[in-house]
């Protein structure tokens, strides 16, 4: 590349220009244990720092915490005003507890109602378990 300034002076040369790595968010999320402890500690690479963030329950901070059991998105601008959109879901760990109580109740009923609470919390478990991370 060659450029001439306004004294008709020149000055030639070359230059690479590389361009930053992609702006990129990855997260480790801290399930909720029923008392809305949830988190998600999220880490933005490439672009160009700094970085600013904008969450769905419209925190403005890297990391969120305090969260109940749902879905949070972010979006993460650079310095250039380059953005990524990343979403995580914090899944409820919290046991659910079941009360049966006898009252009149034929034996074939409360068995039935048995079987009802075995199937949903076998239900829980496997929604809990194909969204854990390992």
């Amino acid at each position: 590349m060659t450029v001439t300034d306004a004294n008709g002076e020149t000055a030639t040369g070359n230059w690479i220009v590389t361009p930053p790595a992609v702006l990129a968010l990855s997260a480790t999320v801290t399930n909720d244990s029923g008392s809305g402890n949830g988190a998600i500690d999220l880490t933005a690479t490439g672009g160009t720092p700094s970085y600013s963030y904008l969450w769905s329950d419209t925190e403005m901070t890297q990391d969120i915490s305090g969260l109940s059991a749902d879905t949070y998105s972010v979006t993460v601008e650079d310095a250039h005003f380059c953005t990524v959109t990343g979403s995580w879901t914090v899944v409820s760990t919290a046991p659910t507890i079941y009360t049966v109580t006898y009252d009149g109740m034929r034996a074939q009923e409360a068995v039935s109602l048995l079987i009802q609470i075995i199937i949903r919390l076998v239900q829980q478990y496997m929604l809990f378990a194909t969204q854990a991370t390992w």
